[in-house]
């Protein structure tokens, strides 16, 4: 155990209330464990083990817990961790800081589902040419609270890096800004109050995941291009509830489909080599006569190897990376008068979905158009079709 012996400042507490013990019990007994060790690292939220009505004995030493007492927590129950954190070591309430931290993690733990982020990006200028889109977390949390707190007085900015480990070939690298709005109390605020924001290092992409009032959201963008050295900031017509199909999609705009084999380095080593002869054996026929007639029959191979060539040829052979929904705007025009037409698709993944109806056969190659192709590489959920081809929305 620590021996505490002398006054440590600390900062702001919130006092825990039936929110913020709900907000513990979400937790996983792995992700809770995972945040106290990080509590531990800190000076600012390591336990203080003082109730209430012992303020007066400040000289008093006491005893608090250690990473290694939660060590031996791991073979038990979650609910004897958090209530070790509730009595125990942390019995006066939680820092900000911890709250949020406590609230991103659960959040990062189940962001594939429950929340539609929208696309903003960051553009620059001749006045500002260098955006600053390397900062480490820390210094990006002091820009941000020295930039709010001009705005507001009653916010908290918390900032931390996380690694997304999708079900793809590459890791998605982020940092994740949790901005929180309250009241003159110490409580925590509402979720509806908190705003998430997610920043891709190294480009001009942040993704938001909240309904941000209109008159709060002007000084979030505002703060946004200070903190960043940015000249503006637009939103672009692109929104999913995946993170890492956003982070591909604003990222390698440019190697979608069948030009994502330059990217994953999927070209052949030597293409000057002849190609290798393999012995071609003749479709073997299961049935005849009268009881083909009356069986499902197999799609000739030839059939299949055309379809899938011609599937290689349009998409590639990589998985697609494609927005949840597409609507399409095509201007048809008709003697005197002009159409608007408009067609739309939705599924888990509209690019990868054509893909699989090409190679089934669904859609024909021959009348497909070139432009429907491209939809992953257009980066927007609507686009319109001229008679020069695909035109982005902006």
């Amino acid at each position: 155990m620590l021996q505490a012996g002398t006054r440590r400042h600390q900062p702001t507490l919130v006092p825990w209330t039936d929110s913020l013990r709900r907000l513990l019990g979400k937790h996983t007994k792995e992700t809770l464990l995972s945040v106290v060790e990080e509590w531990f690292r800190n000076t600012d939220t390591l336990p203080h083990g003082k109730a209430d009505d012992d303020d007066d004995d400040d000289d008093q030493e006491l005893e608090v817990g250690t990473l290694a007492d939660y060590e031996l927590l791991r073979q038990s129950q979650v609910h004897n961790v958090a209530n070790r954190i509730i009595t125990l070591d942390w019995p006066k309430g939680l820092t900000h800081d911890q709250v949020a931290m406590l609230d991103l993690v659960w959040l990062q733990n189940r962001y594939l589902t429950g929340r539609t982020w929208r696309v903003w990006r960051l553009k620059s200028d001749e006045a500002r040419p260098d955006l600053h889109l390397h900062m480490e977390p820390a210094e990006l949390q002091k820009r941000m609270r020295r930039h709010f707190t001009a705005y507001f007085s009653r916010c908290h900015i918390y900032v931390s890096a996380c690694t997304l480990h999708p079900s793809t070939r590459e890791e998605t690298p982020t940092i994740w800004i949790r901005i929180s709005f309250y009241d003159t109390s110490p409580n925590i605020p509402l979720n509806s109050s908190n705003i998430y924001l997610v920043h891709f290092p190294g480009s001009d992409t942040i993704l938001c995941g909240s309904s941000i009032r209109p008159d709060v959201k002007q000084f979030v963008l505002q703060v946004l291009v200070e903190a960043f050295n940015a000249a503006t900031l637009w939103e672009q017509d692109l929104k999913s509830k995946h993170i890492s199909s956003l982070y591909q999609l604003t990222l390698y705009r440019d190697s979608q489909g069948p030009w994502s084999q330059y990217r994953l380095n999927e070209v052949d080593a030597n293409p000057l080599a002849p190609p290798s002869k393999w012995p071609s054996q003749e479709p073997s026929k299961y049935v005849t006569g009268r009881e083909a007639s009356r069986r499902i029959q197999p799609i000739d191979a030839s059939i299949v190897h055309e379809r899938a060539r011609k599937v290689t040829a349009k998409f590639g052979n990589n998985p697609l990376i494609g927005p949840e929904r597409v609507q399409i705007r095509m201007p048809l025009a008709s003697q005197d008068q002009l159409w608007d037409c408009k067609l739309r698709f939705d599924g888990k993944n509209v690019s990868e979905g054509l893909k699989q109806l090409l190679a089934r056969g669904v859609i024909d190659a021959a009348t497909m158009p070139e432009w429907l192709a491209d939809i992953s590489s257009a980066s927007t959920n609507t686009i319109t079709i001229t008679p020069e081809g695909l035109e982005e929305d902006e």
